[in-house]
């Protein structure tokens, strides 16, 4: 674009100088005119000599008053020339500062647009890092609450395996003379059965990583809703950018 713009600028120079040329030109055509009258006007001729003393005199007061009149026209010519080459100087100066105008506000905004996709490159670099973080975070919970479930369908299953065990057991070895009431007896016979501290403590531990994990996942969705934001935000910015840089491209392709 900058090379379209010194193009256009060096082409409204030339045409205006070269309506300063024509104007000199026509400055020192009429000056030349002038020299010319006046050397045809300054007597010597033998054409002048020959005639009358009266009609010289004659003549050489039309010549004056010819010369005079000329003169003031070249004059007022002159003028308006002096007037038309200011008048071209003042716009070529226009012309400059309004260009030179906009190509600062130019370069400043494409400046400002380079430093907005650095940041927005940036900002979209961590949210993907921390979307990657949050697909991991996501599956270890999904993992951790596989065990859990695992863990506990295999509790309930050895629990209801030893408990049948138990009451069979129970049931053979129960004598009434010895054991007296048959329900205290049970009750006392099936005491501790169901309890497994090993799998108890094995749960516990996975219930520990599960919430944990799921504060995890709660942190990682809230940073990710702020960096979408921000990445949204800077995405605005960059559109706002480019469309000022197309517009002032606009005006200084139009000046």
């Amino acid at each position: 674009m900058s090379s379209i713009n010194s193009n256009f600028l060096t082409n409204k120079i030339s045409a205006s100088t070269s309506g300063l040329t024509n104007a000199q030109n026509t400055l020192e055509s009429a000056k030349d005119g002038l020299f010319d009258l006046s050397s045809i006007t300054s007597g010597g001729d033998s054409f002048v000599s020959t005639t009358k003393s009266s009609e010289s005199t004659g003549t050489a007061g039309g010549s004056s008053a010819l010369g005079a009149t000329s003169e003031t026209d070249i004059d007022k010519q002159i003028e308006q020339y002096e007037t038309q080459i200011a008048k071209l100087e003042q716009q070529i100066q226009e012309y400059e500062t309004q260009i030179e105008n906009l190509n600062t506000q130019l370069e400043a905004e494409k400046a400002n647009l380079e430093a907005i996709n650095q940041n927005l490159t940036t900002s979209q670099a961590e949210l993907e890092e921390l979307q990657a973080q949050y697909s991991a975070k996501e599956a270890e919970y999904a993992q951790i609450n596989a065990a859990i479930e695992q863990a506990t369908n295999e509790a309930e299953a050895e629990a209801a395996q030893k408990q049948q065990a138990a009451i069979f057991e129970a049931m053979a070895n129960y004598n009434e003379e010895e054991d007296g009431d048959y329900n205290t007896y049970m009750q006392e016979a099936l005491k501790g059965v169901m309890s497994d501290n090993s799998i108890s403590t094995l749960l516990t531990g996975l219930s520990s990583q599960s919430k944990s994990l799921a504060a995890e996942l709660g942190n990682l969705k809230m940073n990710i809703s702020a960096k979408t934001a921000e990445v949204q935000n800077f995405q605005a910015q960059a559109s706002t950018a480019q469309a000022n840089i197309t517009s002032l491209e606009g005006q200084i392709s139009s000046v």
